[in-house]
């Protein structure tokens, strides 16, 4: 695990571990009606009780995946106060193009898990000015304690993440 700063770090997931969330979000997800967040953007939120047209329940086994992905990050969910959303860019409804304007999160912290991207998209990503590299390359990501963060993604394609929002 590499400790860049107290705001953030990157960790490495396993593909093994990689292709298990894949797996599942395939099996369980794929039928789901993804809700537009923005255009080129589509989400599907995590609920606590009751699943929505265009979310689901966080599932004792989708649990454990996420846990096994998270070991070499040292970090322990709470899950009583957490949502995980599956979230899609689609570059090829936008243009090639889309940012993420810098915000702060409304959650405490929040781990980015870096599942696909077509090879043609390169991205940027930045906390409080500073950019981040090698997200992809360990495909585990941790911002601690509301860091203003954003970024620009372009390319043709898909680019697929799994975001944990940590109250």
């Amino acid at each position: 695990m590499d400790t860049h700063s107290p705001k953030y770090k990157t960790f490495l997931v396993e593909m093994d571990n990689i292709k298990k969330i894949t797996q599942y979000i395939d099996q369980h997800f794929s039928s789901r009606k993804r809700s537009v967040f923005d255009h080129g953007c589509y989400m599907i939120e995590s609920f606590h009780k009751v699943a929505t047209p265009c979310g689901f329940i966080i599932t004792e086994e989708f649990k454990e995946i996420l846990v096994q992905s998270l070991t070499r990050s040292g970090y322990i969910i709470n899950w009583g106060k957490t949502t995980v959303k599956y979230i899609i860019y689609n570059l090829n409804e936008v243009g090639g193009k889309y940012s993420v304007e810098n915000h702060k999160d409304n959650n405490k912290d929040t781990i980015i898990l870096y599942l696909d991207k077509d090879e043609s998209i390169s991205d940027t990503f930045h906390i409080e000015g500073v950019k981040i590299k090698n997200r992809w390359k360990k495909r585990g990501f941790i911002m601690l304690n509301r860091p203003v963060h954003g970024g620009t993604f372009k390319g043709s394609g898909l680019r697929k993440i799994i975001c944990i929002f940590i109250e």
